[in-house]
């Protein structure tokens, strides 16, 4: 099977997933936003970037821990809510909605995992108000997600990403050699990220972010870019994101209309379970 099969597969499981939580989304009025390469992707594809394998949804916080509730009571019997309080969370953060018919293989991380296709939600939160207590929360979320994927259950760790600066790269590959990370608890870690993440309410802050994402604090925006939101075609539906997607995207790429080099359009390395 050609990789443009296996994604035709993966996007159309996607897709179903997509439309039955847009009916938990709607019938209980939670807000929710495309993200990263999902909206890169309306806007240059109207759908899904050929070479993606995922969709990325945000939602602020409050809309958030609603929405798991929710789905705990909504989902189908053919989806699966993984969570931070769920075993198969181990290595994740944020909430994920996996297929049970659609099966992957993914061999990009120093321990190989096979997961269903699958829906990313990221909790949107907010940030201090103050520049200098922003400065000072931003480095204190950047420590412990450096401790966290420092621990010794770090086989999450994706060795070749190229979303990291060449320092961070330095520190997580000495820290793998070194295995540094027996230092840090995982559970602890991530319980202070949790902390730290709830501490600013997202309807009162004026800078809000999606820091558990690919791209860590390039995902902070002012929260009006997010309340200033329109509606975009993907692929046979519409999903909402921020009207202003030129500033949004640029934030997050650059030139973002420029598509990205071939070696780098698979960036989870993924293939469909035979």
């Amino acid at each position: 099977m050609t990789r443009n099969e296996e994604l035709k597969i993966l996007h159309d499981e996607e897709l179903k997933i997509l439309m039955h939580l847009k009916m938990i989304f709607e019938k209980y009025n939670i807000r929710y936003y495309m993200l990263g390469g999902t909206f890169l992707g309306a806007i240059r594809h109207k759908g899904f970037i050929p070479w993606d394998d995922d969709i990325d949804i945000g939602i602020p916080r409050n809309d958030y821990e609603l929405f798991i509730k929710k789905c705990r009571e909504e989902l189908d019997k053919e989806y699966k809510l993984i969570t931070l309080k769920d075993e198969e969370s181990k290595y994740n953060y944020l909430c994920k909605i996996e297929s049970s018919r659609v099966k992957l293989y993914d061999d990009g991380c120093r321990i190989a995992k096979t997961y269903g296709a699958w829906i990313d939600i990221f909790p949107l939160d907010g940030m201090p108000n103050n520049l200098l207590l922003r400065k000072i929360h931003t480095f204190n979320l950047l420590r412990h997600r450096a401790y966290w994927k420092l621990t010794e259950n770090c086989g999450n760790v994706a060795i070749n990403s190229n979303h990291r600066t060449k320092f961070e790269s330095l520190i997580i590959k000495l820290g793998l050699k070194f295995n540094i990370g027996k230092i840090f608890s995982k559970s602890k870690e991530i319980n202070k990220i949790n902390n730290l993440l709830k501490k600013y309410d997202y309807d009162e802050s004026k800078y809000i972010v999606n820091f558990m994402g690919a791209y860590k604090m390039k995902e902070m925006f002012e929260r009006k870019i997010f309340d200033d939101a329109d509606m975009y075609k993907f692929e046979n539906t519409e999903l909402p994101a921020p009207k202003n997607f030129d500033f949004y995207l640029t934030q997050l790429y650059g030139d973002y209309l420029t598509p990205p080099k071939k070696e780098e359009r698979n960036p989870h390395n993924t293939h469909l379970k035979k």
